[in-house]
């Protein structure tokens, strides 16, 4: 499995605990309820990609290089 596809399994994961969270304890109904899930799902799964998978600085003795 691709880490792209891991990343958009895990919001759907996080999506369908949000579902359900909303529903039981926020005391939504079950249209509002899953519209917060897709919302949910929709907003985290770019996000955990760039936060994940973005290129990170080089770091020399401790110091940040610039690109060249």
């Amino acid at each position: 499995m691709s880490d792209v596809l891991a990343t958009l399994a895990l919001s759907v994961v996080f999506g369908i605990a949000a579902t359900i969270g909303f529903y039981f304890v926020g005391e939504l109904s079950s249209a509002q309820s899953i519209f917060l899930g897709f919302l949910v799902t929709a907003v985290l799964a770019p996000l955990l990609n760039w936060i994940l998978f973005r290129p990170l600085p080089k770091i020399h003795n401790g110091q940040l290089q610039k690109d060249e």
